[in-house]
């Protein structure tokens, strides 16, 4: 009951208990990355011990708005010397997506390799994202618009020692410009970027900046073609701790929301957010999402199209304390204030969850995270829908309308059972 409550109170229903993505299930997949477009066609892309890769590979799955699957588990690259890891997607309007991951395959130590899949799900021929082959290029982030262009960002090597850098790419894969770089402090280390474009095309990158105990999560926002309109800013307005891990949604007008987990290294116990207008212009102060006093790093958002926006992180939930980490989500509204408590996503609750990733659609949004329990061996990926409108008709809350929902409404008429769902 708590669960509904929290669920109408938030206006967002989940559509089904969590799903198993991963069916291949020796070893441990890990690091799910999701992507959906507007109708709720979504794609999970992760990384996991396959037949023939030294090490692990990359493996996506698609799905139907009704959370079916489309067809049946892929391998995404081709090269399998070596481990394949970190992978990143970004969909289009028409469900074409793109995949980006780190390999060793550029001749020296590792590169960011990316390929595009047609609305079909038929794949192009993979290709390397970065033009410079020196030292490691690791966390790839990867932003795509509703027609297929899309932007790739990463961390590579600038001498001092670590910075951003991002490449420019047209539909099919073709690059627009030579890789350019992100951040415009090259001070100490520039890493762990994550990016989200608008509707118009503009992007925001955001990263950790410097090194431990000074960390701070800087942003840079970046016109269509490629040049940025200002210098870095830092988004956490409060410095003490460490700011870790951060992410980024943009919503269609262009307002984005960031959020990072913050704390003593390396021991991060809180989530902040802070919501910026489409100009850079902070709209909020920094936001704790959190209300149990441990959370952990990695979080997830989703910026809505009314300003709010939805986190999702791993933490405890204060109701089964007891229990281990768990996926939990929370909605706040435009400036900061929280809708409703605090929301776990995962319905088995053994073991730990954590990495959560989500995305957004018309008709909702999708979570997606990986488990030490609950495919039988190792770590596996699952997944669980949520809606946050109601269709016409669909009495089940399962966001469909079909043959099922009449037989549940002529239940609750005629032979006195449960009420539709709103």
């Amino acid at each position: 009951m708590k669960l509904v409550l929290v669920s109408l109170l938030l206006g967002l229903r989940p559509q089904g208990a969590q799903f198993l993505v991963s069916t291949q299930t020796t070893g441990s997949q890990l690091h799910p990355v999701v992507a959906a477009s507007p109708g709720g066609t979504f794609v999970v892309v992760w990384q996991g011990p396959g037949t023939d890769e030294d090490s692990s590979g990359i493996y996506g799955q698609r799905y139907n708005f009704a959370g079916a699957k489309i067809g049946s588990t892929f391998r995404v690259n081709t090269y399998t010397t070596g481990g394949q890891t970190q992978p990143a997607v970004a969909m289009d309007a028409t469900n074409g997506f793109v995949v980006a991951w780190m390999s060793y395959e550029d001749g020296s130590d590792s590169a960011i390799v990316a390929r595009v899949y047609d609305r079909f799900g038929d794949p192009g021929t993979p290709f390397r994202v970065n033009s410079q082959t020196t030292f490691y290029q690791e966390s790839p982030a990867v932003a795509m618009d509703s027609g297929g262009s899309f932007v790739v960002v990463f961390q590579g090597y600038d001498a001092d020692p670590e910075g951003v850098f991002g490449r420019r790419y047209l539909a099919l894969g073709n690059p627009l410009a030579p890789d350019f770089q992100v951040n415009e402090t090259t001070t100490d280390r520039q890493n762990l970027p994550s990016i989200s474009l608008n509707a118009g095309g503009v992007f925001t990158v955001v990263w950790r900046n410097g090194s431990t105990p000074n960390v701070d999560v800087f942003a840079r926002r970046f016109a269509r073609n490629g040049v940025a309109f200002g210098p870095d800013f830092r988004v956490n307005s409060v410095t003490t701790g460490v700011q870790w891990h951060p992410a980024i949604s943009v919503n269609p007008a262009g307002t984005f929301v960031v959020v990072w987990s913050t704390g003593s290294y390396p021991q991060m116990s809180d989530i902040s957010a802070r919501a910026f207008s489409s100009n850079g212009v902070p709209l909020t102060t920094d936001v704790r999402v959190n209300t149990y006093t441990t959370a952990f790093g990695r979080p997830a958002v989703l910026a809505l199209p009314d300003g709010g926006f939805v986190v999702a992180y791993s933490g405890f939930d204060a109701a089964l304390p007891a229990a281990g980490r768990e996926i939990l989500l929370r909605q706040f509204d435009k400036t900061g204030v929280p809708v409703g408590s605090e929301m776990r996503v995962n319905t088995y609750t053994t073991g730990v969850q954590g990495r959560p990733r989500i995305a957004g659609h018309a008709r909702g949004f999708v979570v997606v995270w990986e488990s030490d329990s609950g495919d039988g061996d190792g770590s596996g990926v699952f997944g669980r829908r949520f809606a946050s409108t109601t269709e016409a008709g669909d009495a089940t809350g399962d966001g469909i309308v079909d043959l099922a929902d009449v037989f549940y409404l002529i239940n609750f008429l005629f032979a006195a059972g449960p009420a539709p769902i709103p």
